[in-house]
């Protein structure tokens, strides 16, 4: 019977993606420097940020591209530098405890059939009601006990096997802000590999957000994937969103916070379907330039309580009207009207 041979810290290469975040970026490379096992090597990937980072690069290799291309371009660029059978990962806005890096190391040496593993990511801030609406809702971790195959890895805080990843191909480099660390997942589960979850490796987001800004990030974790399906290039997927994605969510959340008696939320919740349908409307219009309705039309609007239209127009400051009218314009606010009495809007 042959030994397992164990992981050690050296076999670890550990990547930071930046692009940008100048304010968070020296408490994350301090919190890296400061592990309790230092890893065989440290890189920053500095995604076209403007100025450069030019930041000390005493123990930190910097890889800078000529111009941003996005997350999953940075995370490939990583995976092609790297020469150890480890690869670790923190976003550039995210803080490890100090034995963030032992705990990762830990959990691909206890079960070495795994593929890679994820940590529990927290909120730091949560001073304003977006901060505490995110830390609910936009939760990067799965709860407080360890297991195997969660649904997928979160992005910001994981280990994975070098070798696995380049077997998949790496990331899928079209997807530039979001949804491609679950789309490794599930490139990777689809394969026959097995991923973990260890709440004790722990990390803490630093991210602000208000309430004109918490929705439109929340947006953007449903939108990639459907621009990966093509829902943004016609009449029909956009108008398929408004029940299956925008109304869906928006139903699921409310009942959620209703339940839970989180009655400050409520509100947010409920322009959900609205903030998310105005934004699905303004890709489209700029990824595929078709024409779409404005949105919402102004009888549409009126069903809005006035403070909640103020709120709205603080997320979505101003909607264009189109300069051609389509066929499917009307079938647009026509199905959002449906769902408003469907789902016994009030």
């Amino acid at each position: 019977m042959t030994e397992e041979k164990l992981f050690k810290p050296e076999d670890i290469t550990i990547y930071v993606p930046f692009y940008n975040t100048w304010q968070t970026i020296p408490p994350c490379i301090d919190g890296i420097i400061k592990q309790s096992v230092q890893p065989g090597r440290m890189l920053l990937i500095d995604d076209g940020s403007e100025p450069p980072f030019a930041g000390s690069k005493e123990k930190l290799e910097v890889i800078r591209a000529p111009e941003n291309k996005g997350l999953a371009s940075a995370r490939n660029t990583a995976l092609e530098n790297c020469v150890t059978p480890l690869i670790a990962s923190l976003d550039s806005d995210v803080v490890p405890e100090k034995d963030w890096l032992e705990n990762l190391l830990e959990a691909m040496n206890s079960n070495q059939n795994i593929s890679g593993a994820g940590g529990k990511l927290s909120e730091y801030y949560q001073d304003t009601l977006g901060d505490r609406w995110r830390a609910v809702h936009m939760a990067q971790h799965w709860g407080d006990k360890a297991f195997l195959n969660p649904r997928f890895i979160y992005g910001a805080n994981n280990i994975f096997k070098t070798e696995a990843l380049r077997s998949i191909g790496g990331y899928s480099a079209s997807l530039r802000t979001n949804y491609e660390d679950m789309s490794l997942s599930e490139t990777l589960y689809a394969k026959g590999h097995s991923l973990f979850y260890t709440p004790s490796a722990k990390a803490y987001h630093l991210r602000r957000d208000t309430e004109e800004s918490i929705l439109q990030g929340f947006w953007k974790w449903y939108h990639a994937k459907g621009l990966t399906a093509g829902e943004f290039n016609s009449g029909d997927g956009l108008i398929d969103r408004i029940e299956r994605v925008n109304f869906g969510i928006f139903r699921y959340r409310y009942d959620m916070d209703l339940n839970a008696e989180r009655k400050d939320f409520l509100e947010l919740d409920s322009l959900i379907p609205w903030v998310f349908c105005a934004l699905d409307l303004q890709l489209a219009n700029k990824t595929a330039n078709i024409q779409v309705p404005e949105f919402p039309s102004t009888k549409l609007f009126s069903r809005l309580p006035e403070n909640s239209r103020g709120l709205f127009l603080k997320i979505i400051p101003e909607t264009k009207k189109p300069s051609r009218k389509e066929t499917w314009h009307d079938e647009y606010i026509n199905k959002f009207n449906l769902c408003l009495h469907k789902y016994d809007w009030k």
